[in-house]
């Protein structure tokens, strides 16, 4: 389980900045955007099958059942049309993928691991991922306006903004006729 567990976290590693920050819309980003979400699927889900490190449950079960919940609600926003809150959701997904990394390589400090250490390092990560994205994403998009409501400090999400994206006519996400 270890191995496959590793198999995809790589693949969603990999995977994650080319959706993240690549094109978006087209045929390509849904290919790779359902690929990571597959990846990061199993990641999530074999990670409830490993307890080799403290032969209970840790942080990284914790972020687990977070980043999944992260998962449903980015595919779920996807599929409604929300796109802003797609992004957003997505991006959280990714950036939790960081942050279990982060927890991982805290077993290879010496001494034992400590829920407080794992906590730290489990937010520390989530933070710095999610910042380094968000001004990745505010670069990528200087420009446009999504840009501008990054910058402005106001939610992405169209329903907390008060303003709404119509859903595409087709594609994903698409309303049937």
């Amino acid at each position: 389980m270890i191995t496959l567990h590793t198999i995809l976290a790589v693949l969603a590693l990999a995977v994650g900045p080319v959706v993240l920050f690549g094109g978006k819309g087209g045929r390509g980003h849904r290919r790779l955007g359902y690929l990571f979400a597959v990846a990061l699927l199993g990641v999530d889900l074999s990670a409830f099958a490993i307890y080799e490190v403290s032969g209970r449950p840790t942080m990284i079960h914790a972020l687990a059942i977070v980043n999944l919940a992260t998962l449903a609600a980015g595919v779920r926003a996807a599929l409604q049309g929300r796109i802003a809150a797609h992004q957003s959701h997505m991006a959280y997904a990714y950036a939790g993928l960081i942050a279990a990394l982060t927890v991982r390589l805290q077993s290879f400090l010496p001494g034992p691991p400590s829920w407080l250490t794992w906590a730290l390092m489990g937010a520390g990560g989530m933070l710095a991922a999610r910042w380094t994205i968000a001004r990745l994403l505010l670069l990528r998009h200087r420009n446009d306006g999504l840009g501008a409501l990054l910058r402005s400090g106001r939610s992405p999400d169209p329903v907390e903004n008060g303003s709404r994206i119509e859903a595409p006519t087709r594609g994903l996400g698409a309303r049937k006729r």
